[in-house]
């Protein structure tokens, strides 16, 4: 069964670390035995509260090459798009897009107090 408290709690602790900027849903979802579309819901979820922030990034599909990182991927698919890989413009669609996930700075500082108080 999911427990979104779980992801909360592991969320948490990768925020108080600071070289974690950010972090693919993939990188919650292993280490919990969690299925990808449930933790994307509740990534989601801090995304509206605040504590995450969502973006995407355009990935070239044979190299798997970052060609940008957007806000919003509807800006972006059905473009055509420069690839330095491949010196060209390519047509982008769902499969180069990959949601990526960064810590509200407000959030990681509430985090690392809450953290100090334990201690």
């Amino acid at each position: 069964m999911f427990d979104k408290f779980e992801v909360d709690n592991f969320i948490e602790k990768l925020a108080a670390i600071s070289m974690v900027k950010s972090f693919y849903p993939t990188a919650v979802a292993q280490p919990l035995g969690e299925s990808i579309s449930h933790v994307v819901k509740r990534l989601n979820e801090l995304v509206k509260d605040d504590k995450l922030i969502r973006k995407y990034e355009i990935r070239d599909l044979d190299s798997l090459e970052i060609i940008t990182i957007v806000n919003d991927y509807k800006d972006v698919v059905d473009k055509l798009i420069y690839s330095e890989e491949h010196g060209s413009e390519i047509m982008i669609t769902m499969a180069n897009v990959y949601p990526i996930y960064y810590f509200n700075d407000m959030y990681r500082i509430n985090i690392k107090k809450k953290r100090q108080l334990k201690h």
